[in-house]
């Protein structure tokens, strides 16, 4: 871009469909002043929800759910846990090398070497703060499509785009409160098979118990899913599908949220015992590093 003269923001983003346009909206905003009837107009980070929006209680709706992303995602770290895990993270070493933040344990270590205290500091912890943040953004997210409805209704010629975006907005809130409730029901899962009944295979009662729960929120999560598949603006073929592509992953980059994949391989691997990188692979990793293209 700086070759050819142009000396501001190269932007890529691939996740449109579900409320990434923020993020670009926000860096083009941010990328120069904007004056308004003379007047300099200062941007923050929840400008553009401000402006569709303008409802005060609204709008302080959504600083609070801001403020909830604020401390549990990122200062608290439960990012690294609601994230699938990047594709090098469960080959052994030299090979996992991290691509993305990953959560402090393993499955496996949880399973069957983690002690009795750090069992305990890890209820007390992220699955304490994931049934937090779920339970509050939930509730808060209800508040906020009761307060967005009010609001469309009292407003004269609101667009009809209004609705489709406010659903987008909570839709995705929704299912990432989903997300931390279901990984706070597979850590317990994890917690609980340390008790193994008599031959060691299958779950015992309360772990199956808390996965069956798991699987119920996810399937919650895919119904959310679906209904936002409705309004991709791309073709769902293109974008969610299996296909073949020219890339090294034959699927569009919304395959693996159209059925949930990450999250059910999440289940399966706890019910199965297997946390290696080749179990239910999604990747095709020989064609990922090159290595295929040696041999055409």
């Amino acid at each position: 871009m700086k070759r050819i003269g142009v000396d501001n923001h190269l932007t890529f983003s691939s996740g449109w469909e579900w409320g990434y346009w923020l993020t670009d909206w926000s860096i083009a905003r941010w990328s120069w002043n904007y004056v308004e009837d003379g007047i300099l107009k200062k941007s923050h980070p929840l400008s553009i929800l401000w402006d569709i929006f303008p409802d005060p209680a609204l709008q302080q709706s959504w600083k609070e759910a801001l403020q909830l992303q604020k401390y549990y995602l990122k200062q608290l770290g439960l990012i690294s846990f609601l994230a699938a895990l990047d594709p090098s993270a469960e080959f052994p070493r030299p090979f996992n090398r991290p691509f993305q933040p990953r959560p402090p344990f393993t499955y496996n270590w949880l399973l069957s070497k983690a002690s009795d205290a750090e069992i305990s500091q890890v209820l007390n912890g992220p699955v304490k703060s994931l049934n937090e943040y779920a339970r509050k953004m939930s509730l808060l997210t209800d508040k906020i499509e009761i307060q967005t409805s009010s609001f469309i209704k009292k407003t004269r010629d609101a667009s009809p785009e209004l609705t489709v975006i406010a659903g987008e907005l909570t839709r995705g809130l929704k299912v990432t409160a989903l997300r931390a409730r279901h990984k706070a029901l597979l850590l317990k899962t994890l917690i609980a098979m340390r008790e193994r009944d008599k031959n060691g295979k299958d779950l015992p009662e309360k772990a199956g118990y808390l996965l069956k729960k798991a699987e119920a929120v996810r399937l919650t999560a895919q119904r959310l899913v679906l209904k936002q598949e409705q309004i991709y603006r791309y073709p769902i073929n293109l974008i969610a599908r299996q296909r073949k592509s020219f890339t090294a992953y034959n699927f569009g980059y919304l395959y693996p949220v159209s059925n949930l994949y990450f999250w059910k391989r999440e289940e399966e691997q706890i019910k199965h015992r297997r946390f290696d990188a080749l179990y239910m692979s999604l990747w095709d990793y020989p064609r990922i590093i090159g290595i295929d293209s040696l041999c055409r």
